[in-house]
């Protein structure tokens, strides 16, 4: 079916198909890690710099079997993490940055060019992409479910909205969904607890709506 709803950083991120080996560094990553990341104080203040609200094009989790597979991983990391709520779950497709007026910093977006891409893409909807959710992973910072991309289709999306503005990011994309939030902690023992939910079978998921968040 077709979507469409509403609700030092790096600038052109490349438009690929997350594969294998690409989760795989991540686990390396962290595996060899010595500590969590947890918030940094006063950093989420210096990013907004008194800008009040971030857009975000996202696809909600809402299928059966994603959330009972998150909801084991937020299980099995319980002693660690400030879980990410089901109501909250989502595969973020895009950043569109901080909506603006009159945009002034690199990570600003125009508001009148949030409603053209609103308008366009309602007009000539994307078609949903074919996602697959694998098993579990960690960020530094945050334990995830990884997202699969087999047929492109998240990839074409994401072509898609860098036509109508361009995305300013931190890291590299990956899609994923994100189990909870570390604070700062021992790794290794986390790294044991994801180990027997690493290698599950891949679930389908075709989101419903494409939203901007």
């Amino acid at each position: 079916g077709a979507l469409m709803s509403r609700q030092q950083p790096t600038r052109r991120t490349p438009m690929f198909s997350a594969g294998p080996e690409d989760f795989e560094a991540v686990w390396r990553t962290f595996s060899g890690a010595q500590r969590t990341l947890g918030a940094t104080p006063g950093a989420r203040d210096e990013w907004h710099r008194g800008r009040a609200r971030y857009a975000v094009w996202i696809f909600r989790v809402d299928g059966a079997e994603v959330l009972a597979r998150l909801g084991r991983a937020r299980e099995a990391l319980a002693p660690w993490i400030d879980p990410m709520p089901d109501r909250e779950a989502h595969i973020t497709v895009a950043v569109a940055g901080f909506p603006a007026a009159a945009p002034v910093f690199d990570d600003d977006i125009a508001e009148e060019r949030l409603e053209n891409a609103l308008s366009e893409l309602r007009a000539d909807p994307p078609p949903a992409p074919a996602l697959e959710i694998g098993g579990l992973t960690s960020f530094l910072s945050c334990p995830v479910l990884e997202v699969y991309d087999p047929a492109a289709g998240l990839a074409a999306l994401r072509a898609r909205l860098g036509q109508y503005h361009p995305e300013v990011r931190f890291t590299p994309y990956l899609p994923h969904v994100t189990a909870g939030l570390y604070a700062g902690q021992p790794a290794a023992p986390i790294a044991e607890a994801i180990a027997p939910l690493r290698a599950l079978p891949r679930l389908t998921m075709r989101p419903s709506a494409l939203e901007l968040v």
